[in-house]
């Protein structure tokens, strides 16, 4: 029988420099990089990975979603 993972949200976003940054919504200090999304992505899984092993008792935080924000300027 397969074993069921746990989902997980991540956030990505490109720097001024053109890499792209990960981070795992909910987990605070759980986030990486790479020179590609492709790159980042399996970065962040071995952060997760990392994070998890290390804050085995880790509930993460509710995410709640994304709003966009306009400031008139």
């Amino acid at each position: 029988m397969m074993k069921k993972g746990k989902d997980y949200t991540v956030i990505l976003e490109k720097d001024e420099d053109g890499s792209i940054i990960a981070e795992i919504a909910g987990l605070p200090g759980c986030h990486s990089y790479g020179a590609s999304k492709i790159e980042a992505l399996k970065n962040i899984r071995e952060a997760l990975q990392l994070y998890l092993e290390v804050e085995k008792n880790a509930k993460p935080l509710e995410f709640l979603g994304v709003e966009k924000l306009v400031i008139a300027g």
